[in-house]
């Protein structure tokens, strides 16, 4: 009887693993409890070592003016076991690990690295980061970080000028602002501009832009680009030689502009792309299809003649009528496009695109040429 009850204890361990074995699987173990033996696992095999803490590794030191120089001392802490040893890493380039007060951190205790760097002055925001080596077996690369804004010492706003609509037959007008967060004061003695016919104007800005743009000087620049530029895209550069106040030497600031011209005739409406392609859809064979679209007319004489109209594929039907009777004057047209019902099967997608050529009767308009997009194709075809 005693023999039974001494292996009583054996038989309690054994018995889930012989249920699990007759079952033919293993016993689930959590999780959290593989997690815990691999992390004690780890722990055992690295025994005691050093624990690097680094309470704020990412500072912002703040404001700065440009081309100056900057310090912060990063505490680091050794919460380990045995002595933290540390050793200069790679830095950025405007940024350099000065000093490290402790090479050595004995356990428990705090020593401090030093980051020196430069604002520079070609960007608004600064980032420097340098790396700092350790013994830490869990941590043998650190990062530390400062980061911060540049005061402006000259600078635009906006960045880049841009005239987003200019008619082709009337000027173009917008302002900016040449500004300095540095300098008590400014003139502008010299401007050129790379686009020819354009003007500018120069006046001190108010108070109230000062303000907003956290300046101590400002100077309000109106520029306008003439009349008759060509239409589509256009850009430009304005070259400023500002000369500060005091004995400071003059610098010279390129501001970029930039617009469009719209064309003299212009086509909106569905499906009329940015491209100016015309897209008419995908159709079913009988289904045919009809679109009328808007042309209008900017210019000084308003009035054009459609002298003839030409269509690839030719089964493509289109009409010009003025948009309503008697009103031709103000440059408004219907541009009708019509695919009939009995067209045949085609596709017209991709480089292989329908075209419409206007013909046009106008001292300044040139020829209107379209390209449309569009297919026919049977319910059991695919594109």
């Amino acid at each position: 009887m005693k023999k039974y009850i001494a292996f009583l204890p054996v038989l309690i361990v054994l018995f889930p693993l012989l249920i699990a074995f007759a079952r033919g699987t293993k016993p689930a173990t959590p999780d959290s409890v593989v997690l815990a033996k691999m992390l004690r696992a780890e722990r055992d095999a690295i025994g005691a070592r050093p624990k690097i803490v680094v309470p704020e590794p990412v500072y912002d030191f703040g404001i700065m003016d440009p081309l100056t120089t900057g310090t912060h001392d990063f505490r680091i802490r050794n919460d380990g076991d045995v002595p933290l040893e540390l050793a200069p890493g790679s830095t950025t380039c405007k940024c350099t690990l000065s000093r490290i007060t402790k090479p050595v951190i004995p356990p428990g205790e705090s020593g401090t690295v030093r980051l020196t760097w430069n604002s520079g002055r070609k960007h608004p925001v600064y980032s420097h980061s340098a790396n700092l080596h350790t013994n830490d077996p869990l941590k043998k690369t650190v990062g530390l970080r400062i980061k911060g804004i540049v005061r402006v010492q000259l600078g635009t706003a906006p960045a880049e000028i841009v005239l987003p609509r200019v008619e082709p037959d009337a000027p173009a007008t917008t302002t900016a602002l040449i500004y300095s967060q540095i300098w008590e004061g400014f003139t502008v003695d010299q401007v050129s501009c790379s686009t020819e016919g354009a003007t500018w104007d120069i006046e001190p800005a108010n108070t109230a832009t000062l303000e907003s743009l956290e300046a101590k000087s400002a100077h309000r620049i109106t520029l306008t680009v003439p009349k008759g530029l060509s239409p589509g895209h256009f850009r430009g550069e304005l070259h400023f030689r500002v000369k500060p106040s005091g004995e400071a030497k003059p610098e010279s600031l390129d501001v970029v502009f930039s617009g469009k011209v719209v064309r003299r005739l212009a086509v909106y409406g569905p499906g009329v792309e940015s491209t100016g392609t015309i897209d008419l859809g995908i159709l079913r064979p009988r289904q045919g299809a009809n679109r009328r679209l808007l042309m209008k007319v900017r210019d000084d004489h308003p009035d054009i003649e459609v002298e003839s109209i030409e269509t690839k594929p030719d089964f493509l039907h289109v009409k010009v009528t003025p948009y309503r009777t008697g009103t031709a004057a103000t440059g408004l047209y219907h541009l009708d496009i019509a695919i009939p019902a009995d067209a045949p099967e085609c596709a017209f997608l991709g480089a292989k695109s329908a075209q419409i050529h206007l013909a046009i009767d106008h001292p300044r308009i040139e020829d209107l040429i379209l390209k449309a997009r569009f297919a026919i194709v049977a319910d059991d075809r695919t594109l």
